[in-house]
């Protein structure tokens, strides 16, 4: 029997593999091996990876600029650090993955806190977190990926200094 396919969209300058003008590469990691991603046959953009019920999974993203960029991860429509329900592009989004110029971020698994992760594991829909929280939604079975540009800094007040 063929392992499901999940679905990973990924929006807002986001893009797998160094596509040219990408902000942000996303890699999928599958029991520590790095996933190949699927595209959808519909045209769409979208992106599949295949789930191994039981394993873990991990998205690696990697930030390809000069710029700040603020990272929003969605899984099963919850956000992968306050587990609140989220959709992309409605609302301000919610918290966000901060990368640095040219860095790196492994994103494992819900956060719990700053210090603990309570790693992906691809599992039924019954026994997912979102289920067990009482927060199914239309959106199981998809991770998203939404990428925000820095506002350019507030200034606040100022001095003069004079020799």
């Amino acid at each position: 029997m063929r392992a499901p396919l999940l679905a990973l969209a990924l929006v807002a300058g986001a893009a797998p593999n160094a596509l040219p003008g990408s902000l942000v590469d996303v890699a999928v990691e599958v029991a520590g091996r790095r996933m190949p991603l699927y595209d959808a046959v519909d045209g769409s953009g979208r992106l599949y990876f295949e789930a191994r019920e039981g394993h873990t999974y991990a998205l690696l993203l990697s930030n390809r600029s000069h710029e700040r960029l603020g990272v929003l991860v969605i899984v099963d429509g919850l956000n992968a650090i306050s587990g609140a329900r989220e959709e992309i592009g409605r609302g301000t989004p919610g918290r966000l993955y901060v990368l640095a110029p040219w860095s790196q971020v492994d994103v494992r698994g819900w956060r719990t806190s700053l210090d603990q992760v309570r790693q992906f594991t691809f599992v039924d829909e019954r026994s997912s977190y979102a289920a067990r929280s009482g927060k199914s939604n239309s959106r199981m079975g998809w991770v998203e990926v939404a990428v925000y540009r820095d506002r350019a800094p507030a200034r606040v007040g100022g001095w003069r200094q004079d020799a």
